[in-house]
């Protein structure tokens, strides 16, 4: 069974890890990216503990809003910058 949330800007999807089924998720969050914020930033979350770990950094502009396909082989971003951008990434497990 897979899942997939949008909770206040945070995307999780669910993916079966070998003990621990039904508990993982990737967490892909976007943020604003003046500082030194990079944009979108994945992380392993697991629901019994609480516990997150970063996995990796996709760098875009001004990512504020994640969207994945059905079939979980693409994420979509809105890119709040002057020229408006939506961005596609393919998504790998």
């Amino acid at each position: 069974m897979k899942l997939t949330y949008l909770i206040s800007g945070f995307l999780l999807v669910q993916f079966l890890a070998a003990g621990q089924q039904g508990k993982e998720f990737f967490l892909l969050t976007g943020t604003y990216t003046s500082g030194k914020s990079e944009g979108i930033y994945i992380f392993t979350f697991n629901t019994a503990s609480g516990e997150s770990k970063l996995v990796s950094t996709v760098k875009t502009d001004n990512p504020s809003f994640l969207a994945i396909d059905p079939k979980e082989k693409f994420v979509y971003t809105t890119n709040e910058n002057l020229n408006g951008q939506i961005t596609a990434f393919s998504f790998d497990k």
